[in-house]
């Protein structure tokens, strides 16, 4: 009899055991299955941030060469007549590369990005059709086209460059960038 309560005590024991220890193995394995979909959703939030920095610095790298275009054909002298010169074709194709990295911009947005990057665009184009305006006034000039601007014209260099500051503060700010711990390079 001795051996039978044994064995009783046994197999209580051995109940009380998976009794105990199996709600604690269903929560660890909670635990763990959370953990894994926080993981996934920070790596997909992690993702997404990848994409909108590559799509920011894409409209601020076409912008750079909207700018050096701009340059170009304002230090130049205005042509004599048509068929305008390939500088003024470079420019006019930095705005339609412009344009299309504005339009992936949008799409990754936040809205605040968005319209910065719509005004930063607009701004551009607006300064092309300033250029390309007084350079056809201008035909056949002997002086390069930067000294025939009026100071009106030649604002919209300084809206330019004011319309990419306005993107970049509006970048970082989608990307974290005011967030503590943020590396600033």
């Amino acid at each position: 009899m001795a051996d039978n309560w044994g064995a009783v005590i046994s197999a209580a024991s051995a109940l009380g055991g998976v009794g105990f220890t199996g709600p604690f193995g269903v929560l660890r394995s909670r635990q763990e299955r959370l953990a894994q979909q926080m993981s996934t959703r920070e790596e997909r939030r992690s993702a997404h941030r990848l994409e909108r920095r590559e799509a920011y610095i894409r409209l601020m790298a076409a912008m750079k060469k909207v700018q050096s275009a701009g340059h170009t054909c304002r230090d130049a002298v205005p042509p004599s007549s048509d068929p305008w010169p390939p500088i003024w074709q470079n420019y006019y194709e930095a705005l339609v590369a412009l344009d299309r990295e504005a339009e992936y911009v949008q799409l990754e947005g936040p809205p605040e990005v968005s319209d910065a990057a719509r005004d930063l665009n607009s701004s551009a184009v607006h300064s092309y059709y300033v250029l390309e305006t007084a350079a056809k006034a201008h035909l056949g000039a002997t002086q390069p086209l930067v000294t025939l601007l009026s100071d009106e014209q030649m604002s919209n260099r300084r809206e330019e460059d004011t319309r990419l500051h306005d993107f970049i503060a509006s970048a970082r700010r989608a990307l974290g960038g005011e967030d503590p711990g943020f590396a600033q390079s």
